[in-house]
């Protein structure tokens, strides 16, 4: 697993930086369900991992009591996995923005890899 990141800028790493600060104990679910997304991959529950209709990316579902978080990701491999973004969920939808930002981190993605 790795994070999307450009030259200096390391975006994914400073999103999930700012839910730590708000909300630690979110952030800290949002570690371990990367750890397991990590270790069984597409393998998890479905409550906890779906496709993100049309766009090639997957969410992530992280809990803590009411609140929730989402990390969106894409495969780029066989056992490669991209995070694009991290971010709190306070609507039922992801947010156009967020959803946009995440598909294109994507698209630049894996044109730096071409």
């Amino acid at each position: 697993m790795e994070f999307y990141r450009l030259r200096r800028e390391n975006p994914v790493v400073e999103e999930f930086l700012e839910l730590r600060a708000r909300d630690l104990r979110l952030a800290t679910e949002v570690v371990q369900d990367l750890k397991d997304l990590e270790e069984f991959g597409l393998e998890l529950p479905e409550r906890r991992l779906h496709k993100v209709k049309g766009t090639g990316l997957w969410e992530l579902r992280s809990r803590w009591q009411h609140r929730i978080a989402r990390s969106l990701f894409f495969e780029a491999g066989s056992r490669l996995l991209v995070v694009t973004t991290i971010f709190q969920k306070k609507t039922s939808s992801i947010p156009k923005t967020t959803l946009s930002r995440a598909v294109e981190r994507m698209g630049k993605w894996k044109k730096g890899r071409r």
